[in-house]
C-alpha cells in the first residue's frame, strides 16, 4: 500500500467513525489527601538522600573535600 493509499483509508473510516458508540465514558474519578500523623518520618529521609546523592554529584564534579562529604553523609545515617 502506498501513502496515499493509506490516507484515503484512513480518512473513509474517519468518515464514518461514530465517537458515541465507540468510545466509553468513565465517571469522574474523585481522590482524598490524607496528611500523615508524623510527615517528617517520611519527608526527613528522603530529603537527606537526595541532599546526600546531589553532594556526591557535586562532589565527583567539582572535587568537594573528602571531610564535607564524609560529614553531609555521616549526618544523614
Amino acid at each position: 500500500m502506498t501513502t496515499k493509499e493509506v490516507m484515503c483509508v484512513v480518512n473513509t473510516l474517519a468518515k464514518k467513525f461514530r465517537a458515541d458508540s465507540h468510545v466509553h465514558v468513565f465517571q469522574e474519578l474523585r481522590f482524598a489527601y490524607e496528611e500523615e500523623a508524623e510527615p517528617a518520618a517520611f519527608f526527613s529521609p528522603f530529603l537527606w538522600r537526595l541532599v546526600v546523592e546531589d553532594v556526591g554529584r557535586a562532589r565527583s564534579a567539582t572535587r568537594w573535600g573528602e571531610s564535607f562529604t564524609k560529614m553531609v553523609v555521616d549526618g544523614a545515617s
